[in-house]
Parts: C-alpha cells; sequence; structure tokens
C-alpha cells in the first residue's frame, strides 16, 4: 500500500485495503494503513473518500491520531 501511494495511485492502494484486506483476507489493518490512506487522499483532495476511511477506521474501534483530524 505504501509503494501504491508513493506512486499516486490511490484508488489502487484503497482497493488492496477494502477488497483484499478487509473481504477476501478478513484481516485487522493498524492505523498505520489508515494513515497512509487518510493523508494521500487529504493531499490529492479526495475527501469523500477521505471521511469514509475515517468512519470505517472508526468503526473498526481504532483510535485516529490528532493529525487526522486536520486532513
Amino acid at each position: 500500500i505504501k509503494g501504491l501511494v508513493k506512486k499516486r495511485q490511490i484508488q489502487e492502494a484503497i482497493d488492496i485495503l477494502e477488497k483484499r484486506m478487509l473481504q477476501e483476507d478478513r484481516a485487522k489493518p493498524e492505523n498505520y494503513i489508515y494513515n497512509l490512506l487518510l493523508g494521500a487522499c487529504g493531499r490529492l483532495g479526495y475527501t469523500k473518500k477521505a471521511f469514509s476511511l475515517f468512519n470505517n477506521m472508526k468503526k473498526r474501534g481504532l483510535q485516529p491520531t490528532g493529525g487526522k483530524y486536520a486532513f
């Protein structure tokens, strides 16, 4: 995911989280993954997707860091 974010392939990185990790592997993503994607969405102006990820993060019981309120 980090490599895709560096290449600005945000949709592909989000697909890995939402489809592969959550649906196929049923893995529990950590704050780090969400922080990468939230930061990338914020930098590129994908505000709706950033809020969606943020809300999913909270639903999963992950605590957002202070900086995530400012994206």
